[in-house]
């Protein structure tokens, strides 16, 4: 099998990115295509695959991520403009995109040089929310949250940036804490990451 693929980066975020603009799909399992292509020791090596495929219903293109494991994510901020210089690439030629993602339809502005080709992308990421049903979290407020862990009193704040989300752990008997960012549709993901941390900073 040959495929084409560009390898980008934006803000040392690295992608490949799969143009297959001419058909919906390509005739491969895309998710174990990710996980060999990203590979850094066996394959090109990336942070992610991004298949850049038709748009529909008014988008320009249709863009789907695949982490570097294979599973898909909902976008990545500095994917999409990874993804804008492509379809510039191949002959998209408005100053505007509009990509569908799984995290909802973005619209990327593009600057161009002087032989046409994407020289900066901007694009809304939308506003950040934090209503515990859209992070989610069963609890009346996404905010100080507490929980007790090995003894340890914990507190916990989340929020949504589409297509991202956040998590941070405070532990104040240790002055410690983390962050998760997870471009994951899994919201048990950030929880989940936070306790592995906190296994590693409190043993």
């Amino acid at each position: 099998m040959s495929e084409r693929l560009a390898k980008l980066h934006a803000t040392g975020n690295d992608f490949l990115v799969w143009s297959a603009r001419d058909s919906e799909s390509p005739a491969v399992e895309v998710g174990a295509f990710a996980r060999a292509v990203c590979d850094r020791h066996t394959g090109i090596g990336a942070d992610g695959l991004i298949l850049l495929t038709p748009g529909t219903n008014g988008a320009d293109a249709t863009m789907t991520l695949h982490n570097a494991d294979g599973h898909v994510a909902e976008m990545s901020g500095n994917g999409i403009r990874c993804l804008a210089w492509v379809a510039a690439r191949d002959g998209f030629t408005s100053d505007t995109l509009v990509v569908d993602t799984r995290g909802g339809r973005r619209v990327i502005d593009l600057a161009r040089a002087a032989d046409g080709s994407v020289a900066s992308a901007t694009v809304d990421m939308g506003p950040v929310t934090f209503e515990p049903s859209q992070i989610p979290v069963d609890a009346p407020s996404a905010f100080d949250l507490t929980a007790e862990y090995h003894g340890r009193r914990l507190i916990y704040h989340n929020g949504v940036n589409p297509g991202f989300r956040a998590a941070i752990v405070l532990v104040p008997s240790a002055q410690a804490g983390v962050v998760v960012l997870a471009n994951s549709d899994a919201g048990q993901f950030t929880g989940a990451a936070s306790v592995s941390l906190l296994e590693q900073l409190l043993r």
